[in-house]
């Protein structure tokens, strides 16, 4: 039964149930009886309020794109049409429409919103910034749920059970891959019981637990650990502390091999991919990227990087107890195998339309190949010579920046510790000059020849260069005065300035400073008359005071 409405260029129409067939583009997975439920007696009671949303695809039915839970609830209390704004929408804008609509809803599961924003950072055409604008978050909430899609699935299953806290999640995703199956074998599993259950936990305990038990395990380090086995700090070697884990007890060995393994590593990786972007994302080793920078390598941060899909091993009966065993992990398989074709073409897609970069991502203990996807409206188009020359030699001005910059710098650090040698030279006697000359009186500025008018604010570096390099004896003592000067202003009562200020005034305008001096003491020696006549009142009633006691003390004594 269609309407006459419309609204936008789009349809309001009441459309059988039959017609409309769920997305695949909806983010939100989970919709619980109880939910539905509730939904549904509303709907017998009241009706559908809101029009759902769809689109038409083939044989004439409607795909939804917001309101899944209203079809849903429409269908469970025996409704046969309901009320739908019908778009014409292309496949890109009705997933990006699905998602950003229905994770604005205040019921949506965190990995839920997580995949949804996951699936929208894959189109190329959003980033973090702007993603964050359009769904009214702030830049680190949309970077933290990303983070989430890095949780292993078991963590994920707990998250999505409430078993574990949000906080506790986001924590976990800091981590790598490995570290996170490890925790979750010792500490999450449904059967770890006391106090090695670690779901209960507070972000920053489970932080500094892991730490403490983990991130100095050396299995989790790829260097070549062959003289590790041997090393006393090895807590394999320590009888006392032999807890058969292989902890490195000596923090800074263990830093500084991992940091060597990975800057070594990645200039392999460079001559192996070089097409491909050197870049960090969340976690990384810090001193590896700057020993990196350090011979060249730009290093750039991405938020939305993604591994290549890998295909899964198929499994063998042989290597399982039983035939259930063997069905369960064939079941898991063909899933797995199922979820690695859709990823495959989705990568052949993003490739054929030049629109995937190959990354190669620094992490905290090794490099990973991965990708990322450009903007449509941005390709990554090859350069021409020209423009490759034009690139290289800005690259080569900026090199050459960073070098001097990171020169002055070191150089600057040795100056407090610097002892002198030699005599005053010429070279540092222009420094001088050339450092005087930043206080020099704007009605000097024509004696060396400038006009007031040709000068903005004060005299420019290269000015200053200038004249320091060729002063006359004139001019070096109208400096050096101009400076003494602009120092005076550091005169209080009371410091040895005062007496330098004094002096210099003095010698050059004695007659001046003879009226100022005279003035204040005039003042001062009329405040000073009027303070002497009521001291000496003072004294007096101080003397009448002291004898009047002293007479009362004697009476006492002659009473007693």
């Amino acid at each position: 039964m269609e309407t006459a409405n419309k609204i936008n260029n789009e349809q309001l129409q009441e459309l059988e149930l039959s017609a409309i067939v769920p997305s695949n583009y909806n983010p939100r997975k989970t919709f619980t009886d109880e939910d539905i439920t509730e939904l549904a007696e509303s709907i017998r009671v009241s009706g559908v309020i809101q029009p759902i949303r769809v689109r038409p695809v083939e044989d004439g039915k409607f795909e939804i794109i917001c309101g899944e839970r209203r079809y849903r609830a429409s269908q469970k209390v025996g409704k046969n049409t309901i009320p739908a704004i019908v778009c014409r929408y292309a496949d890109k804008e009705a997933r990006e429409t699905a998602v950003i609509e229905n994770l604005q809803r205040k019921d949506v599961l965190p990995l839920e919103e997580a995949e949804g924003y996951n699936e929208l950072m894959k189109t190329g055409d959003y980033t973090v910034q702007s993603l964050a604008q359009v769904c009214g978050q702030s830049e680190k909430y949309i970077r933290v749920r990303l983070k989430l899609t890095e949780l292993i699935e078991p963590i994920k299953r707990l998250l999505a059970e409430n078993r574990v806290s949000l906080p506790v999640a986001v924590e976990l995703c800091k981590y790598t891959i490995e570290i996170q199956k490890q925790v979750y074998q010792d500490h999450l599993k449904p059967d770890i019981q006391n106090w090695w259950n670690w779901k209960e936990l507070k972000p920053a305990e489970l932080s500094k637990r892991i730490n403490e038990e983990y991130t100095n395990q050396l299995n989790h380090f790829k260097f070549d650990k062959t003289a590790c086995t041997a090393c006393f700090k090895n807590s394999q070697n320590q009888t006392l502390f032999n807890d058969n884990c292989g902890r490195c007890m000596d923090q800074k060995c263990l830093a500084s091999k991992n940091t060597l393994y990975i800057v070594e590593k990645t200039m392999r990786k460079v001559q192996e991919h070089p097409e491909a972007l050197l870049c960090v994302s969340c976690q990384f080793d810090q001193t590896a990227v700057e020993k990196l920078n350090d011979k060249g390598y730009e290093v750039k941060h991405l938020d939305n990087l993604y591994r290549f899909p890998v295909l899964p091993v198929e499994p063998h009966l042989k290597d399982y107890k039983g035939k259930k065993e063997y069905k369960a992990a064939l079941q898991t398989y063909r899933q797995a195998k199922l979820n690695y074709a859709n990823q495959a073409e989705e990568v052949r897609q993003f490739t054929e339309s030049n629109r995937l970069i190959t990354c190669l991502c620094i992490t905290l203990n090794d490099i990973e190949l991965l990708y990322t996807v450009t903007n449509s409206s941005s390709k990554n188009k090859v350069k021409t010579p020209a423009e490759l020359l034009d690139f290289l030699q800005a690259k080569s001005k900026r090199n050459d920046e960073i070098r001097q910059e990171k020169t002055i710098a070191d150089v600057k650090k040795l100056v407090p510790d610097m002892e002198y040698k030699g005599t005053f030279s010429g070279d540092e006697e222009m420094m001088l000059y050339f450092i005087m000359l930043g206080y020099l009186k704007r009605s000097h500025w024509k004696e060396l020849g400038f006009k007031e008018e040709e000068i903005y604010y004060s005299l420019t570096d290269e000015q200053r260069f200038k004249i320091a390099s060729n002063l006359t004896e004139d001019l070096k003592i109208l400096i050096l005065r101009d400076y003494i000067s602009a120092s005076m202003e550091r005169a209080y009562p009371g410091n040895i300035y005062t007496d330098f200020l004094l002096k210099f005034t003095k010698q050059h305008i004695p007659e001046q400073v003879k009226e100022v001096e005279k003035a204040y003491q005039d003042i001062f020696d009329q405040q000073q008359e009027r303070i002497d006549e009521r001291t000496a009142v003072a004294r007096v009633q101080l003397k009448k005071q002291k004898d009047k006691e002293k007479a009362s003390k004697k009476q006492m004594q002659i009473v007693a």
